[in-house]
């Protein structure tokens, strides 16, 4: 009897037609501009800080192409020919407001490292909160340090194939060696110097300057106010009173920003208004008087003071910096020379940089204008502000690079940011997030621990869950050892009277 013969045909090519598929959808304009699963389930609380981080990384675009490549960088009066509509101050703090987005991003960052400890300490779990901090502090350097140093490959090939120079990045002549091995020995070297943890900015050789990805040069501040704001929670860890805990953190800030530690300062100031955003929910849930008034009334009386100091931010935000020599003269500026009498004597204030004062309570004011309003919130809580939060980092990094490449071509800025855009979801999916990966993988191994797929969520998504499910205090091993051999000393027949003495014991 002749075998049954397979109805289905023998493929003589491999099928391909998976691969493909899978190829076509990597090239999709969701998953390529990183929108796809950009923005998940969020808290109405908090997913305003992430919007909020985004619009900052696009307002330092802003001001790196027009501040620094037109002369919209010049505010309104400065020359006879200075007189557009789009240098008032009602539009410089849109374009020009930079710097003191800078100081958003250390707000935004001291709140987000030290909410999940703070909510810790006030449930009492004192043990999960150091559990916590240490598994944060062997991170965090992979975190900041690691894509930097990724992004800065790029920067190395641009460095000798652009002209980084004349298109305006901030790099110098000095910094374009005379051959490729010397640029190699150069990025091995000042990668060195600039990831080091043990070089203060104003102490190594090269300042916080790094000319492979020079935007990076706020990355070094961001690892030493982290340190600063780990420290903080250790010591108000067993602090108690509210009240004193805020008082020890406020001193803290001020006395960082005596020493022209402004970083610092800022970062300490996000610990202190997520301490005090705790509170307000807190007072919230359990209807004290002090909570936020509900009456429509008192409530607009509520948030106008509020409202007026965003309004303050906003509008310090765009002040021209009083002496750069890039950019413009040292000339009146129409609507911010009244600003300048109020710079600090230097015996209160140790600024290197005048202006870094203002730009530092432009960003005070706008931050928590907005966490007092509801509806201001809602231009960061929108998706496209969520979407732009998730590329924050990527965009703050690889922007120099872009605007070098695209220089030479166009001075359009829309044909820029359309370009970029692609660039910055690629840096944020192949570099931010593997990067993100690899600490928690390096900081699991190093501590045994079992290795678990996780995705780094939104702020807002991290304390929703954090609040649905929150942290138990785990037993160490050496307890459960301590308890085993106690059951086996007591035995299941032995007495209470045992049982108790045991217990009184151990």
């Amino acid at each position: 009897m002749d075998p049954v013969k397979d109805s289905k045909p023998t493929r003589r090519f491999p099928a391909i037609l998976p691969h493909v598929r899978h190829f076509s959808r990597a090239l999709h304009p969701k998953v390529l501009f990183a929108w796809e699963n950009s923005v998940q389930i969020r808290s109405s609380n908090t997913s305003w800080l992430d919007g909020l981080r985004g619009i900052a990384a696009l307002q330092v675009y802003f001001f790196h192409f027009f501040g620094l490549h037109t002369r919209w960088g010049n505010p309104y009066g400065a020359t006879p020919e200075d007189v557009y509509i789009h240098q008032l101050p009602l539009f410089r703090g849109i374009w020009a407001a930079g710097s003191a987005a800078v100081c958003i991003f250390f707000v935004i960052s001291g709140f987000a490292i030290t909410i999940k400890c703070l909510t810790l300490l006030r449930k009492g779990q004192h043990l999960a909160c150091y559990e916590s901090l240490a598994s944060s502090l062997i991170r965090r350097g992979f975190r900041l340090y690691l894509p930097v140093v990724l992004v800065g490959i790029p920067g190395l090939l641009l460095m000798r194939t652009v002209n980084m120079v004349e298109a305006g990045t901030f790099s110098f002549e000095l910094e374009r060696k005379n051959s490729t091995m010397e640029q190699l020995l150069d990025f091995v070297h000042r990668s060195d110097a600039h990831i080091s943890p043990f070089n203060y900015p104003e102490m190594q050789e090269y300042k916080d300057r790094y000319p492979y990805a020079p935007s990076s040069w706020t990355i070094p501040m961001e690892y030493y106010g982290s340190i600063v704001s780990y420290l903080t929670i250790l010591i108000v860890s067993r602090i108690a009173a509210f009240r004193l805990r805020c008082a020890v953190i406020g001193f803290s800030s001020l006395y960082a920003l005596h020493h022209g530690c402004w970083w610092a300062s800022l970062f300490l100031n996000g610990m202190l208004l997520a301490e005090v955003t705790l509170e307000q929910r807190h007072r919230a849930e359990m209807g004290e008087k002090h909570a936020a008034p509900t009456s429509r009334a008192r409530h607009i009386l509520y948030q106008i003071p509020f409202v007026l100091m965003f309004a303050l931010g906003f509008y310090i935000g765009g002040v021209p910096p009083k002496v750069l020599a890039f950019d413009f003269s040292p000339l009146p500026r129409v609507g911010y020379q009244w600003l300048y009498n109020f710079y600090p004597p230097s015996w209160l204030f140790e600024m290197q940089e005048d202006t870094r004062f203002l730009w530092y309570w432009s960003g005070m004011f706008t931050i928590i204008g907005i966490s007092q309003v509801p509806w201001l919130r809602r231009v960061p809580e929108s998706t496209f502000c969520q979407w732009l939060g998730k590329l924050s980092f990527s965009l703050y990094l690889v922007h120099p690079a872009i605007l070098a490449v695209l220089k030479p071509h166009t001075d359009r800025f829309i044909e820029s940011l359309g370009a970029g855009r692609g660039v910055k979801s690629a840096t944020e999916r192949w570099i931010d997030q593997p990067s993100v990966t690899f600490a928690r993988w390096f900081e699991k191994r190093i501590t045994r621990q079992e290795t678990e797929k996780s995705v780094e969520l939104p702020l807002g998504r991290q304390l929703e869950m954090e609040e649905q499910a929150p942290l138990v205090e785990r037993i160490w091993p050496e307890e459960e050892e301590g308890k085993e051999s106690s059951a086996a000393l007591l035995g299941s027949s032995g007495s209470s009277q045992q049982r108790a003495s045991h217990d009184r014991i151990s």
